[in-house]
């Protein structure tokens, strides 16, 4: 008898350990049908005197495919578990062609056990090197496992409360947060103006921003789970009332926020996107395209030139392919994408638009995976999962092909030399040195080229060209160790 190894084991993410498989083995009989027996024991009585009878050669069945039971979510959530002990009957061909239950736990469980007994597969029991039916018994064990909750979702909160004239941070200025519950926390502005708070449960706050000879300024935020809020508030000086005069300004907004961060899981449920991710940035406020065929965005009106577009860092001149059909990056490898509208860091340059920063997730550490991909336009495929038990690596390409049958639909007077042709890759390795040091190696690269030639020897109107190229190869390696003292990313 056996046990299932642990890593054959799959469950649901509730109360679960999947049951575990025992091979009871042999006989609930090893036998055959029963004309073979009789025959056997006809040859038997035609033995010669004085010799002694051969008795025949029996080995029984072996497991060479298990197959898993589902556990019902129904007995999971009345703690049922147990043994279910099933008897097999198996052909010559290593096939269960019966099963019923022995000893049984519940209806569920039962159930359960014999909808998964006809995929198992054994290697036939032999009689002299004979295939022959065989009965026998085998069971699955049903173990419930406790699974410890999952922490609940929190979300950061970073402010930042300056003059509104000068610009200057206000020190003894305070910020008070309240939940939807009516619970409120106090803190107070550093020296930079600046206050922070993590932990926060995800939700609708009322937020009030005071200090003193200042007007209070008071708002609602909204704190999304996994992000940071980031939050510019610009305070107002109480008037003089003895002053005499008067004062006309044009202050800029109270609050500005300053970065937006799209997760992974809201990159996937976006409408208007086209399934493609990176395509969320146009539906932004503020965010405009220019004209078919130039793959740029436009930023609160400013020109294209003046936004930074920008994957793991390294900045990249186009977001999308020719035309803006679609963006260079396979979606199925993004993680976030980090929009700033403006207030960026000087990291970014000398900038008058926005920032699109777009990170990559590490390849599926569990199992492998492959999705191809093909419509009207273009077709992709992406291929991952773990080399060993801490090398993952991805693999992601694209190529269009209008090219191909451009010359069909275009009039037969005219002559196509070329056409508009992408392409884009990603490779990802990444490599766990340990519990807290990642190491990953990036090379991603896009094509894209526009050359038409027109040609037609009996209208001189119609000939004439153009052409057009833009592309980039990048190689990135990156390491990160994370402790609970120390982050560094280099």
């Amino acid at each position: 008898m056996g046990r299932m190894p642990a890593e054959s084991q799959a469950g649901t993410r509730r109360t679960m350990r999947s049951p575990q498989w025992v091979f009871l083995g042999l006989m609930w009989g090893l036998c055959a049908p029963a004309e073979a027996f009789a025959q056997d024991s006809d040859d038997a009585a035609e033995v010669p005197e004085g010799e002694a009878p051969v008795s025949p050669v029996l080995l029984p069945p072996k497991l060479l495919q298990h197959a898993d039971a589902a556990y019902p979510e129904e007995a999971q959530l009345a703690g049922e578990s147990g043994r279910v002990i099933l008897g097999l009957l198996i052909d010559t061909e290593g096939h269960v062609k019966e099963a019923q239950v022995i000893e049984g736990v519940s209806p569920s469980l039962d159930a359960a056990a014999l909808d998964a007994a006809p995929g198992l597969l054994f290697s036939p029991a032999t009689r002299d090197g004979t295939p022959i039916p065989s009965r026998i018994q085998y069971a699955y064990v049903f173990e419930l496992q406790e699974v410890e909750p999952e922490p609940p979702p929190v979300s950061q909160f970073v402010g930042h409360v300056l003059d509104v004239d000068t610009g200057d941070p206000i020190e003894d200025a305070f910020v008070t947060l309240v939940d939807e519950a009516g619970k409120s926390i106090s803190l107070g502005v550093n020296e930079e103006g600046t206050v922070s708070a993590e932990d926060l449960a995800p939700g609708v706050y009322h937020v009030r921003v005071a200090a003193p000879g200042f007007e209070a300024n008071e708002s609602e935020e909204e704190l999304i789970a996994g992000q940071q809020s980031e939050v510019t508030y610009r305070l107002m000086e109480v008037p003089d009332a003895e002053a005499y005069g008067a004062v006309a300004r044009v202050s800029p907004p109270p609050r500005e926020v300053t970065r937006r961060t799209i997760g992974r899981t809201e990159l996937t449920r976006i409408p208007g996107t086209r399934g493609d991710a990176i395509r969320a940035i146009e539906l932004m406020p503020g965010v405009a395209r220019p004209p078919f065929g130039a793959g740029l965005i436009i930023v609160r009106g400013s020109a294209p030139q003046d936004s930074l577009a920008m994957f793991e860092g390294l900045p990249v001149p186009l977001l999308y392919h020719f035309g803006g059909l679609t963006s260079f990056m396979n979606s199925r490898l993004l993680d976030s994408i980090d929009f700033y509208p403006g207030n960026f860091s000087t990291r970014y340059g000398r900038r008058r638009g926005g920032i699109v920063e777009v990170k990559a997730r590490d390849p599926n550490e569990k199992k492998f995976s492959a999705v191809l991909d093909a419509n009207f336009v273009d077709a992709s495929f992406l291929v991952e999962g773990p080399i060993l038990d801490n090398l993952q690596m991805a693999v992601a390409a694209r190529r269009s092909y209008v090219d191909l049958f451009l010359q069909s639909i275009l009039p037969s007077e005219v002559s196509v030399v070329a056409a508009p042709v992408y392409y884009d890759y990603q490779w990802i390795t990444t490599y766990r040195a340990s519990d807290h040091d990642r190491l990953r190696l990036m090379v991603f690269g896009s094509d894209d080229k526009m050359a038409l030639l027109f040609a037609n020897p009996d209208d001189a109107l119609l000939a004439g060209g153009f052409s057009s190229k833009t592309s980039f190869n990048r190689a990135h390696f990156s390491w990160s160790h994370r402790t609970d003292e120390v982050e560094q990313d280099t």
